[in-house]
């Protein structure tokens, strides 16, 4: 199958959540996302938040995925729900072998989130980005490879 995941832009549906493309209607909506922390205080019929794909990598077959997810929406399994919709879209339909993930150390809950999609800590890449509003940052490295999927 190993087609390229941007050749087509997802639209995933499960019971639980939609992942869908960023339309220009919802630009406002993605604008407050990361801009207002209080937005669902006032506006919860809004984007509850956003999932991304990136840094695909064709030698090796792999992606690097992301989400963001308004703190109001915590703790209600939509992270854990839209994480593995996106596993499952990348392995069974677009064919990618490995997915992989990158979280600040503090970050307990996406790490949470990460290990209740069986993806498996990898390490710590120490000083290795540019984390908007923190500087240089170590992350912690999480992968998923396809065979893992089926042990």
């Amino acid at each position: 199958m190993n087609r390229s995941p941007y050749e087509e832009f997802p639209h995933i549906k499960t019971s639980e959540v939609t992942l869908r493309k960023i339309v220009e209607t919802d630009l406002d909506r993605l604008f407050e996302i990361y801009s207002n922390e209080n937005l669902f205080q006032h506006s919860p019929e809004s984007i509850v938040g956003v999932a991304e794909m990136f840094d695909y990598h064709s030698d090796v077959n792999m992606i690097t995925i992301g989400y963001r997810l308004h703190e109001q929406f915590w703790g209600q399994g939509i992270a854990t729900i839209t994480v593995n919709a996106m596993t499952d879209y990348l392995f069974n339909r677009v064919g990618v072998n490995r997915i992989q993930a990158f979280v600040l150390p503090e970050n307990i809950k996406s790490q949470n989130v990460l290990q209740r999609n069986k993806f498996t800590q990898e390490g710590i890449v120490r000083e290795g980005h540019i984390w908007k509003g923190k500087g240089v940052v170590d992350l912690v490295m999480y992968s998923l490879l396809k065979s893992d999927t089926t042990k």
